[in-house]
Parts: C-alpha cells; sequence; structure tokens
C-alpha cells in the first residue's frame, strides 16, 4: 500500500506493506522508503524558564536551557523506544528528576544533573517508566 503525505509529521511509521515514495523537487530525483521509522527532523527547542515536564511532548526534540538560574526537568512517562535531547546553554544547572511512578536510570556515580554549560544528556524511554539518562553528567 502507498502513502501520499502532503504535510509531514515528525514521525512517520510504515508498516509491512506501507511505501513511502520522497521526491526532491530541485532536481526530481526519488528514493522509495519501506517498513522503516522516518524521523523527518529534529525540532530544536529552546527553554527559558526555570522548570519544564518532558515526556512525549519532547520526543525527537533537542531541548535548549537558556536560564541563569537552575533548571529542574521532570521526567515524565513516555513511549518505549523514543528519546530527546537536553542542552545546557545557559549558566543555570540543569536537573532531572523523575515524575510518578518513573525511575531514572544513570550510572552509579553520576548524578541525573548537566555537568556544565554547553553540555548535555540525551533521555531515552527503554519503556514508558524507566528512562535511561546518558551524556555529560555530573559526577556524584
Amino acid at each position: 500500500m502507498s502513502k501520499r503525505v502532503t504535510e509531514l509529521p515528525e514521525i512517520l511509521t510504515l508498516t509491512d506493506d506501507d511505501q513511502l515514495l520522497v521526491v526532491d523537487d530541485a532536481d526530481g530525483s526519488s528514493k522509495r522508503i519501506r517498513r522503516a521509522n522516518v524521523s523527518l527532523s529534529a525540532e530544536q527547542v529552546t527553554e527559558l524558564g526555570t522548570t519544564r515536564t518532558t515526556g512525549d511532548g519532547d520526543r525527537d526534540r533537542s531541548v535548549y536551557y537558556e536560564s541563569a538560574s537552575p533548571v529542574t526537568v521532570t521526567v515524565d512517562a513516555g513511549t518505549a523506544g523514543t528519546s530527546s535531547r537536553h542542552n545546557q546553554a545557559g549558566a543555570g544547572k540543569v536537573t532531572f528528576v523523575p515524575g510518578v511512578g518513573v525511575t531514572l536510570r544513570h550510572g552509579a556515580t553520576f548524578v541525573p544533573a548537566i555537568a556544565e554549560q554547553y553540555q548535555g544528556a540525551v533521555l531515552e524511554w527503554r519503556t514508558a517508566t524507566e528512562v535511561w539518562i546518558a551524556g555529560d553528567l555530573e559526577v556524584a
């Protein structure tokens, strides 16, 4: 089955019989894709506040925290197999805390906080409520 898509969503999932034909308007070339998860863009979001709740709403996003004051990010339940990137652009320390029923997994020698400005961390939902955090984390 072929799907015609005129406006592309951030994530498009094709099932066994689906195909996606991608046509480059500039030169008319095309590529046919079958049975794939196609990530079409990674949206960038700037957070100016000192609190944020992350979960499915930030799936495949890069979030840049610009605050000069400390930032607390509450990690809520999400969809297994998804991830988001979090970057400390401002001077305020970015710390992650689990939401209700969520378990944050990270190395024992680290705390769930970005180590310093201009570094980042990735959150990956292994299950809906088990979230792994990796990257430039602060040493415990």
